[in-house]
C-alpha cells in the first residue's frame, strides 16, 4: 500500500544483510508462485551488548531461510511469506537467539473504481533490513524486539486523476526481557485523503490523521493535517515535499507530570532522488511529530539521511547511507534530548539469478547527555533463491 503519510522519511539503506522482510506492501503480485531463500552470513560485532560496562565483541554465525507463496484468484491476490533464523556466537553464547518472521499481503478489486488492501506482519527478531524509516534508528539495530503490524486501506478513484482513501494502521512494539533499557508501546491511526495526479510521477496530496498512542505505561493522541507533493525534475531527478501541523498532548498524566495544552507543531519533510545511469542518490530530510517506539517517548523529532549507490556492470553493486534523527522535545514522563546515528555501507556479487554474495558493515552511536558506546558490525557471506512458478 502507498501510504499518504509519506511525510515519514524513508531511510535510504539498499542493504538486506540477513532480513527477513515481507515484500513491499501492495504492490502487484508478480514472479515465481514460490520462493524458497536461504541466507549463510557470518561476522564481527563489536560491541555485543551496547549498555555493558566494559564492551565485548564476538564472531557469529547468521542462518536463516524463508518460504513465499504467492496466490492469484481472479480479481484478489494473496502473498504470505513465514521465515525463520538464528544469530549464533562463538563465545558469548548467552546472547545466541532464534527469530521467526511471517506475514499477509492480500488486495481485492471490488469493482473498476475501488480497490481493498489489507496487511498483516508480526515478526521477533533484530532491525537488519525492515528499517524504512529515521525514527527506526532510534534504538540499535541488533536490539530484539517482537513487532506485530496490521494495515488495511480503501482507496477509491473519483475521476482518472483524482483518488480518495481510507487508511487504518495498528502497529505494537514488544522488548525482549534482555534488553531492559526499552519501552513497549502500540499506535493505531485512522488516515483519510485525497490525491490528485497529473501523471504516474507528479501528484499532489492532502490527508488527516488521528492517531492514539501508548508509551511508558501512558496514553497520547496525535493529530495531523498534512500536504504532499511530488515532481519529476528533469530526466534524472524526483522531489517529494510535504508540510503541516501536528497537535500532540498527553491523555492520562500520572502524578508528578505536567498537564498543559496540546503542543502545536509544524511539521515538514523533503526527499530528493537522483538517477544517473547506474548511479542513485538520495537526499532526505523531515521534522515531524510521533512516537518513537522503544524510547518510551512520544514528540518532536527532526532527521536527515542521505544515501548513494551504483552498480557496476550487471552483478556487483555498491552502496552506502548515513541517517541521523535528534528528538527535541516530547510529552509525559520520559522527554529527552537525545540523538542517533547510523552509518552502512555494502557490496553484493550475484553469479547468477539465484546466488548472491555480500559484505554489509553497519554503524549505531547514541547520545543522551552522555555518548552511548557504538559498534560496528560487519557479515559477509550467500544467499541462494530458488524459485517455481
Amino acid at each position: 500500500m502507498a501510504s499518504l503519510s509519506r511525510w515519514r522519511i524513508r531511510v535510504p539503506l539498499g542493504i538486506t544483510l540477513a532480513a527477513l522482510t515481507v515484500p513491499a506492501f501492495g504492490q502487484p503480485a508478480s514472479g515465481p508462485r514460490w520462493v524458497l531463500q536461504t541466507d549463510v552470513m557470518g561476522g564481527y560485532q563489536s560491541n555485543v551488548s551496547y549498555y555493558a560496562l566494559q564492551p565485548q565483541g564476538d564472531f557469529a554465525t547468521r542462518l536463516a531461510a524463508r518460504l513465499g507463496y504467492r496466490f492469484e484468484h481472479q480479481r484478489a491476490h494473496f502473498r504470505l511469506s513465514v521465515g525463520a533464523g538464528t544469530n549464533l556466537y562463538a563465545e558469548l553464547s548467552d546472547y545466541n537467539q532464534f527469530t521467526w518472521d511471517a506475514g499477509l499481503d492480500t488486495s481485492w478489486s471490488l469493482s473498476r473504481r475501488t480497490v481493498a488492501e489489507a496487511r498483516a506482519r508480526t515478526l521477533f527478531g533484530y532491525g537488519y533490513g525492515y528499517v524504512d524509516t529515521l525514527e527506526d534508528i532510534a534504538i540499535p539495530p541488533d536490539t530484539l524486539r517482537h513487532n506485530d503490524v496490521f494495515e488495511a486501506a480503501l482507496r477509491h478513484r473519483f475521476s482518472r486523476s483524482v483518488e480518495g482513501r481510507l487508511e487504518l494502521d495498528g502497529n505494537y512494539y514488544f522488548f525482549d526481557s534482555s534488553e531492559p533499557l526499552y519501552w513497549d508501546g502500540w499506535s493505531v491511526t485512522a488516515r483519510a485523503g485525497l490525491e490528485r495526479s497529473r501523471s504516474a510521477d507528479s501528484a499532489v496530496a492532502g490527508f488527516a490523521e488521528y492517531e492514539r498512542a501508548s508509551t511508558f505505561e501512558q496514553r497520547f493522541e496525535i493529530e495531523r493535517l498534512v500536504v504532499d507533493w511530488r515532481k519529476p525534475v528533469g530526466r534524472h531527478i524526483a522531489v517529494v515535499l510535504g508540510g503541516g501541523l501536528a497537535r500532540y498532548r498527553l491523555v492520562d498524566p500520572l502524578p508528578g507530570d505536567v498537564e498543559g495544552e496540546p503542543a502545536l507543531e509544524p511539521t515538514g519533510s523533503g526527499e530528493v532522488v537522483g538517477r544517473f545511469g547506474d548511479h542513485s542518490l538520495t537526499v532526505g530530510a523531515a521534522r515531524q511529530v510521533g512516537q518513537v517506539f522503544g524510547l518510551g517517548y512520544v514528540g518532536v523529532s527532526r532527521s536527515l539521511a542521505l544515501g548513494y549507490r551504483v552498480a557496476l556492470g550487471s552483478r556487483l553493486e555498491l552502496n552506502a547511507n548515513v541517517a541521523a534523527v535528534e528528538f527535541l522535545e516530547g510529552a509525559g514522563s520520559a522527554p529527552l534530548t537525545a540523538r542517533r546515528e547510523q552509518a552502512r555501507a555494502g557490496i553484493s556479487y550475484a553469479f547468477g539469478r539465484a546466488l548472491t554474495a555480500r559484505v554489509d558493515y553497519v554503524y549505531w552511536s547514541g547520545d543522551e547527555g552522555t555518548t552511548l558506546p557504538g559498534r560496528h558490525t560487519i557479515w559477509a557471506g550467500v544467499q541462494h533463491k530458488f524459485t517455481r512458478r
